[in-house]
């Protein structure tokens, strides 16, 4: 019956492992450990031959408020599929509010219009490609603010190649 848990309190990554019912390992220590569960979110915690009182809050499903001797910790447990779920959410997250500017066809950077931290909405210019002796300016379609640009004043790109991500929840700010 081994699980492994990620605990995450004060910004720190604690990887946990639940070796048995009674037994944990913390970077490579094992505790034994029990708790005891009262009414009222309450219990009693052992480690070792040490006894605490604990107040537990859940507030989500992975994340806790809890209390030992006046000390208030959050703590977030994630055990491995909670971890690829999160980590999923935040892949999706990123996907929808920032918007891909690729280029339309291959050809050469003439001018980058923009900045990083510029705000743009559609239809503002962003960066002019010159191919076929034309040139053609690469227009945004969204509002946003500027937050990467990938390429450089007088490259050569490729069809489809990426020029600038904006970040749409920006907008919003």
């Amino acid at each position: 019956m081994m699980k492994r848990f990620k605990v995450i309190t004060d910004g720190r990554a604690i990887n946990l492992v639940q070796t048995s019912s009674n037994k944990i390992e913390i970077d490579g220590r094992v505790y034994d450990v029990e708790f005891i569960a009262n009414e009222n979110s309450t219990g009693l915690l052992r480690v070792g031959s040490k006894i605490y009182k604990v107040l537990c809050n859940k507030i989500t499903e992975t994340d806790y408020e809890i209390w030992i001797k006046h000390n208030v910790f959050s703590v977030r447990v994630e055990d491995s599929r909670t971890a690829l779920l999160s980590q999923l959410k935040r892949f999706s997250e990123e996907s929808e509010r920032d918007f891909l500017v690729k280029a339309p066809m291959p050809g050469l950077v003439t001018a980058i219009e923009v900045k990083i931290g510029d705000k743009v909405g559609p239809g503002s210019g962003l960066v002019i490609l010159e191919a076929m002796k034309m040139e053609n300016e690469i227009r945004s379609a969204v509002s946003g603010k500027i937050k990467s640009i990938e390429v450089d004043n007088r490259a050569i790109v490729e069809k489809n190649q990426l020029l600038i991500i904006i970040d749409t929840v920006s907008s919003s700010k």
